[in-house]
This record gives C-alpha cells, structure tokens and sequence, in this order.
C-alpha cells in the first residue's frame, strides 16, 4: 500500500469514527423550560397595477415592435401581521411579497418562544393598504385565544382553509 493511499485509509477511518462519535451526541431541539407559539401560512395579497405613459425619450429609445400606450408595473400589497402574547407586542411589521418584483405569495414563518403555562395569543393579519386608497377587499385574520402550553410544546397557528375568508386557527399542540 503506497503512502498516499495509507493516509487516505486513515483520513476515511477518522472521518467516519468522528461520524458515528456525533450521532450518539444528544440534541434537544428547545430547552425544557421553554415552549413555542408558531405561526406557518401562505397568503397572496391585493394585487395593484401602477400604470403610467410613457415620454417621448423613452419611445424613442425602444424599437417600434417593444413602444407601448401605457407602462405598468403590478405588484401585490404588503401585510401587517401584530403578534400580542399576554398582551405584549411581540411583532408589528410589514410583510412584502415574495419575488423581485413583490408579485409571489407572502410567506409567514415565525417562532415565539414563551414559558410554559396559560398564554393570551392575539394575531392580526391583514393587507397594507395605502392611505386613501379605500377598504381592503381582503378581510383581516384574527386569532384570539388563551392557551396552555407544556414544556417543549409547540402552537401551530396556521391558516384555515375550509373556513369562510381563510381565518387563523391554531392545530396543533406537539411536543419536540
């Protein structure tokens, strides 16, 4: 057996007992004193079109075949989503769509972790709407519930497709 070889035999056997050495390591997922309200949903917002005509440089700029009328960028409204838990505000903030141009689904994937115990959940999502530009048509979801959570248990608050308007609704109580 060549030197080379040798050493490559050896690096192998040290990888695979390191390997098998960290396997029997074990791993908890989140401490015993805690637990964990998680919120996981896709939503598609409003979509909006910002229309605008083109200058005379711009066309002038384009080839016959690419000049349009009009110029219009879509894209969809953001969110606000409010997290309140035993009336604490947890989260407040916008949500914008996935994509470059903001026109895929919002994607919602939050952790809060929390002491074991009866909570007060509240969660607001709803779509951002411009000042004046009138009411949503979208209604906002709304989740208001006391909870008791063990030790190492997660809250799962997902949307509720078979309800009226997709409303909150929490699913699952798992331990990990």
């Amino acid at each position: 057996m060549t030197p080379r070889a040798l050493g490559a035999a050896l690096a192998g056997t040290l990888l695979t007992a390191g390997l098998v050495a960290g396997t029997r390591v074990p791993w908890v997922a989140e401490p015993a004193n805690r637990a964990v309200v998680r919120l996981a949903w896709r939503a598609v917002g409003e979509r909006v079109e910002e229309c605008r005509e083109p200058s005379a440089a711009e066309q002038a700029e384009l080839p016959p075949h690419m000049r349009q009328p009009r110029i219009c960028k879509g894209r969809l409204l953001p969110f606000r989503l409010a997290v309140q838990i035993d009336g604490v505000e947890l989260s407040d903030e916008l949500l914008r769509a996935s994509g470059a141009h903001e026109d895929r689904p919002t994607y919602v994937f939050r952790d809060f972790r929390v002491t074991p115990g009866a909570h007060r959940v509240a969660i607001r999502f709803e779509v951002e709407r411009p000042p004046g530009s009138g009411p949503a048509t979208q209604p906002a979801l709304r989740l208001e519930e006391t909870v008791e959570l063990a030790p190492r248990q997660i809250l799962l608050v997902t949307r509720a497709a078979d309800e009226e308007g997709g409303g909150l609704r929490s699913v699952e109580r798992r331990r990990h």
